[in-house]
């Protein structure tokens, strides 16, 4: 007799059903797994004899096969140990088979019969809700996160004995959905009013906060740009319902969600100029999303940019356009989302010092040089604000910091964000969304605007993107400013933050 149960793989940050087909057949005892599964998988047949024994329920002693299907796709994690058991009690008859079909099973087990939790619970649910699943098991961790996609019967399970008892009474209870988390992905994230002075720069980052734009800051060691670039989550607002659900389900299958909570921060990303490339990119023989990807929705910080590898930052040119990066190998090709905002530092020379009064600088021309083109143009294009950051005198740095000028600025941001929004809903309120189509009939420029726009073009010698992105960051000025038209004092604002002769 043969039986078929539902299940899920993971490919990437997506689920993929996979069917549990069990055979039960006199012969001499055996319990062969197939289906093109890895060693993790092959290892769950003694997880699944001890866990069935140790719940008290008997084990089959005759023969046993089990195909996991489709058979020519890989499989690996211990994610199917749950419906391998609910076969396999189905087959002697102690949970109904009627009782399982509708149903979707993923989850590890313990040794001892418990139920553990696995990667990957929300993208298995919003599967899971696009495939029709009445329910889905899954360890009680799991079920919070699953609940979270609406639509969804998660149902929590503690341990095989508990499993069974829902099964043959028919009475799954729903699991609550996970609670907003408060915590920030952010590795060591500051307030903005910790940075002395700086006004310029903070004027920057406020921009960059308001329309999701990249953004360079460079000058010598010690004038605060890493603690500049830090307090940007500050100003960031909370995520939508939909990018939390798209940020958390990264998380969830990267294994990164310590707590069963959704995303509510954007995340925030800094990974070591000594990261390899796939760990920033994504990929590895069991693909998993990249630091690019765990900071979708949120900021992407490169502390000292022309340290990493070149490869590593030419790597961030598709990324950065097409807001996700194509993981193509010989066994599959994947998408992964990575919507992010860049955010990096750098100093003018390898030593630091370059262009400096106070300290002289030690690096020959020609080392100056080659430091400075690790940057292609190419990665500087896709820069909106260029900003030059030199080192606060002391006498301000002993002063008590004055409060904004201009109020709050995570106020300012969140009401130039709302006015996006009212403007066009469709491009989730960011200027950085906005084809030039769509920027160009809502920019309302006037004919003095238009004038030094032009004359824009022909100094700094601009591209169609670059054309593109000086007009977003006029955009955005003009919305943090509670303009309905931009301005010439917008764009000539937004010129001062383009790329500098150094560059």
């Amino acid at each position: 007799m043969t039986s078929s149960l539902a299940s899920a793989s993971l490919i990437g940050v997506r689920a993929e059903p996979v069917f549990v087909e069990s055979d039960i057949s006199p012969g001499l005892s055996s319990f062969t797994l197939v289906g093109l599964a890895d060693a993790s998988v092959q290892e769950a047949r003694e997880r699944i004899r001890s866990a069935i024994r140790q719940s008290g329920f008997p084990f089959p002693t005759t023969r046993i096969t089990i195909n996991l299907a489709p058979a020519d796709q890989k499989k690996s994690g211990s994610l199917f140990d749950m419906p391998i058991a609910v076969a396999l009690l189905a087959h002697q008859g102690i949970v109904p088979f009627e009782r399982v079909r509708g149903a979707l099973f993923v989850g590890e087990l313990g040794l001892d019969g418990s139920i553990r939790a696995i990667r990957g619970a929300i993208a298995i649910a919003v599967m899971a809700k696009r495939l029709g699943y009445e329910r889905v098991f899954l360890a009680p961790q799991n079920a919070q996160e699953a609940a979270c996609v609406d639509g969804v019967h998660a149902v929590p399970v503690p341990d095989v004995r508990t499993l069974v008892r829902y099964l043959q009474q028919n009475d799954a209870p729903r699991a609550t959905p996970a609670p907003l988390s408060t915590a920030t992905d952010s590795d060591g994230s500051s307030s903005l009013e910790a940075v002395r002075g700086h006004q310029h720069a903070k004027r920057a980052l406020e921009i960059a906060a308001a329309g999701r734009h990249n953004l360079l800051l460079y000058g010598p060691p010690g004038p605060g740009k890493t603690l500049l670039a830090r307090s940007l989550p500050a100003l960031l607002p909370t995520l939508t319902i939909e990018e939390s659900l798209e940020a958390s389900q990264i998380h969830s299958t990267a294994g990164t969600l310590t707590q069963p909570a959704l995303l509510v921060q954007p995340p925030f990303r800094s990974p070591h100029h000594t990261s390899s490339l796939l760990s920033l990119i994504g990929g590895g023989s069991h693909p998993r999303p990249g630091e690019i990807s765990l900071a979708h929705r949120g900021v992407l910080f490169l502390d000292e940019l022309p340290e990493y590898p070149r490869a590593m930052i030419e790597s961030l040119r598709q990324p950065l356009e097409d807001r996700v990066v194509h993981i193509s190998r010989v066994g599959a090709s994947l998408c992964f989302p990575a919507h992010f905002q860049l955010v990096a530092t750098m100093n003018p020379c390898p030593c630091g010092f370059a262009g400096s009064i106070e300290n002289r600088c030690q690096c020959p021309p020609s080392r100056i040089e080659a430091y400075r083109k690790r940057l292609s143009g190419p990665i500087l294009d896709r820069i909106d604000l260029f900003v030059h950051m030199d080192r606060v005198p002391h006498d301000e740095l002993h002063q008590a910091q004055s409060p904004p000028p201009n109020g709050d600025p995570t106020q300012r941001v969140r009401a130039a964000r709302e006015r996006m929004n009212a403007r066009s809903a469709d491009h989730s309120g960011h200027s950085q969304d906005l084809a030039l189509a769509d920027l160009e009939s809502s920019t309302h420029l006037n004919p003095s605007s238009r004038e030094i726009l032009s004359l824009a073009v022909q100094r700094y010698h601009l591209s169609a993107r670059g054309y593109t992105r000086l007009l977003r960051v006029a955009r955005t000025i003009a919305d943090l400013d509670g303009m309905e038209r931009i301005e010439p004092a917008a764009v000539t604002e937004a010129l001062t933050y383009r790329k500098k002769d150094e560059f």
